[in-house]
């Protein structure tokens, strides 16, 4: 696949075919983009800005948007996705999101260097494995588990997460 950003659209384009081909557009400026892991099954990607966005094939093939979470502040600069957990960062720190659940498992700030403005080193973030983190930012590297919570009584079909 090959993705290609012009701030208000987004084209993805099949290196093999031309099935997978997407030109979207919305209506502000788009800072980041990340495929899901299965997009040539799903055609789902996540975009972001000051919202986490999920962007899907609807019904007859029309492209459906479905914001899954409002940043209060800061623009989202990366994103990463791993399996049901989709990781963003922003100047303030990094956020993962379980699309099963449909709800925020945590926010970490990150500190970075208090001496140094806000945004000279944005946060890097990498998933090690599907429950496990890495967070870099300037001198600090932080490394984040997913922990699933359990409860005997009212099995929940999507079990909640925490950081």
């Amino acid at each position: 696949m090959k993705i290609s950003i012009f701030l208000i659209q987004v084209k993805i384009s099949g290196l093999f075919s031309k099935n997978d081909d997407q030109l979207t557009t919305f209506p502000r400026p788009i800072r980041a983009v990340c495929l899901d892991p299965n997009f040539t099954k799903t055609k789902m990607f996540v975009t972001g800005d000051t919202s986490l966005i999920l962007n899907e094939r609807g019904t007859f093939g029309r492209h459906k948007t479905t914001t899954l979470f409002e940043l209060n502040g800061g623009l989202i600069h990366t994103l990463r996705w791993k399996d049901t957990l989709i990781a963003f960062a922003n100047e303030k720190g990094v956020g993962v999101y379980d699309l099963r659940a449909r709800r925020l498992v945590g926010f970490e700030e990150t500190d970075g260097q208090k001496e140094l403005p806000r945004g000279v080193y944005p946060s890097q973030i990498s998933w090690n494995d599907p429950t496990t983190l890495a967070i870099a930012c300037a001198k600090t590297i932080k490394i984040i588990s997913i922990s699933t919570e359990t409860s005997n009584e009212h099995q929940s079909p999507a079990p909640k997460k925490h950081l």
